[in-house]
């Protein structure tokens, strides 16, 4: 009996061991797709690589993610409907408004002092709401970079008040708080995708664009513009993201590693943004574009009734917190 006993119960230690093996095997192999639409060897794309490559290396290989760049996928607004709908797992890109409107908030013209301030607010208690509130509408937010402040960009003149920008046909981002403020400010907006600017500029469909210096060094946008006027008229912020339905399917210990993964690439972005930044300065200047400075002051009162456009997604008291964190 006690020979039958031992032998049932070896057996069903090997029946324990063979399912557990199971269990673990069926959830480790995840291959994540992530496309974004920056161009390839850029300082988000090099994020975004140094993302999937601590992703393997902190889970053991039970999770593989495998980027798309340059738009291989869609524009970013193709990559966030995907992500919202299902059918893509995760993405980039700057368009999180669109699930959750307090993001517009990141986009306010002139309300942010400089990229550190943005990031001391999303890295703060309304940053945690705001992806708190995303999550529940089925997105995961696993890190958040800057890629500069957006200034003008055109062929015809030098901007330095809102006057100036009246009548220039510019690109705007497709953002709607940018669109609205870029009406506001007299500017007519023209929609191309991102990969098409270069090319809009050089024929005439428009005059010139908004961005920002990454944005020139890597759409070379230096090489068909006149004049570059230094506004830092608006924020931009792009995003890395998970679908709410693959981030809830991964065990806690790989979610622990992804978060992991999400912080050192935000960590390694910012050691490489300045860099990134310094050369597109240093392109601009080698090709004698003419460089000038706005006045911002003469920007804020049309910017003050932006923001109030959006108090319906973003409060006033909201707007009061962020002037003051320091």
């Amino acid at each position: 009996m006690r020979t039958k006993h031992s032998i049932s119960m070896i057996s069903l230690f090997v029946f324990l061991a063979v399912l557990c093996l199971s269990v673990v095997s069926s959830e480790a192999k995840v291959t994540i797709k992530l496309p974004h639409e920056n161009a390839v060897g850029g300082p988000l794309d090099e994020a975004f690589n140094y993302f999937a490559k601590r992703a393997g290396e902190l889970t053991n290989g039970d999770i593989e993610v495998k980027i798309f760049p340059a738009g291989q996928l869609g524009d970013e607004a193709a990559i966030m409907e995907g992500v919202t709908v299902g059918t893509l797992d995760a993405g980039g890109g700057a368009l999180l408004a669109r699930i959750e409107p307090m993001w517009n908030a990141v986009f306010f013209p002139f309300l942010f002092r400089d990229a550190q301030h943005v990031q001391k607010v999303l890295n703060g208690p309304i940053g945690a709401e705001m992806k708190e509130r995303t999550l529940k509408k089925g997105i995961k937010v696993m890190a958040s970079f800057e890629p500069g402040f957006h200034n003008f960009l055109n062929n015809k003149r030098p901007v330095y008040t809102p006057e100036d920008l009246k009548g220039l046909k510019l690109r705007i981002m497709g953002v709607p708080v940018y669109m609205e403020a870029a009406k506001a400010y007299g500017i007519v907006t023209v929609g191309l995708p991102y990969g098409e600017v270069y090319t809009g500029i050089r024929q005439g469909v428009v005059d010139g664009c908004e961005g920002s210096f990454i944005a020139i060094m890597e759409q070379k946008w230096h090489e068909v513009v006149k004049y570059i006027s230094l506004a830092n008229w608006a924020s931009a912020r792009d995003y890395m993201f998970l679908s709410a339905r693959l981030w809830n399917s991964l065990s806690p210990q790989n979610q622990k590693a992804l978060e992991q993964a999400g912080k050192e690439c935000e960590d390694f972005y910012n050691k490489i943004y300045e860099k990134a930044l310094e050369e597109g300065f240093d392109a601009v200047l080698k090709a004698g574009i003419k460089v000038n400075l706005v006045y911002q002051p003469a920007f804020y009162p049309i910017a003050e009734k932006v923001w109030k456009m959006y108090e319906k997604d973003v409060p006033a008291s909201v707007t009061d917190r962020i002037k003051a964190t320091k």
